[in-house]
């Protein structure tokens, strides 16, 4: 059941971005990043210690809105 909410949470992620029309990326080790403003910070809810779904809606040095997804551990690591 859990891995069916985190499921539905990645694919309600994915469909924001398309539905705001902002560029998006998956992050990969090194890639560059131009970061003038954080917009939000978001990740899929999750009430167990492990591996989520970031995402990271900023505005570049152009002033031009991108959304970046990335992998993190869940906040709930923090309460453990």
């Amino acid at each position: 059941m859990n891995r069916a909410k985190l499921y539905l949470c990645c694919v309600a992620l994915l469909l924001v971005p398309a539905i705001a029309g902002a560029a998006t990326a998956d992050y990969v080790y090194g890639m560059p990043l131009d970061v003038a403003r954080v917009l939000s910070v978001d990740e899929a809810p999750s009430d167990t210690c492990q591996v989520v779904r970031a995402t990271l809606v900023y505005l570049d040095s152009h002033g031009e809105r991108q959304v970046l997804h990335y992998l993190k551990q869940a906040r709930a690591c923090s309460d453990e």
